[in-house]
């Protein structure tokens, strides 16, 4: 009999990258199961950081830049059983995107505790 104490979840490996062409169907799919109106985001697919679990799409976060102000947006994941792993990634992320913008101001309209605390 097997223990509970001895099973053990492997935590997936997360990457974080950029979203290129080849992310758009996924992205897409993304953003209508999270009821995001996409409309004008595909051409702004550039502003996407993509994570990745176990080399699969698992999720995205849109990051705007405006002048000296950064805007975190469009949140979504396949799976939210590792949105607070994948948004420390993402914020990492964005704190070297923001310091090679010159971003003084990083601001959101998502509502995940995550982002509130930072």
């Amino acid at each position: 009999m097997i223990s509970r104490q001895t099973i053990k979840m492997i935590p997936p490996q997360l990457r974080v990258r950029r979203a290129t062409v080849d992310d758009l169907p996924a992205l897409q799919s993304l953003w209508a199961s999270m009821q995001i109106n996409a409309v004008g985001l595909e051409s702004r697919l550039t502003e996407f950081q993509i994570v990745e679990a176990d080399q699969t799409f698992a999720g995205a976060i849109g990051v705007q830049f405006i002048r000296t102000a950064a805007r975190l947006h469009s949140e979504g994941f396949t799976d939210f059983a590792i949105a607070d792993a994948a948004r420390q990634l993402f914020w990492e992320r964005i704190l070297t995107l923001a310091a090679n913008h010159g971003v003084f101001r990083v601001w959101t309209l998502e509502n995940s505790p995550f982002w509130t605390r930072w």
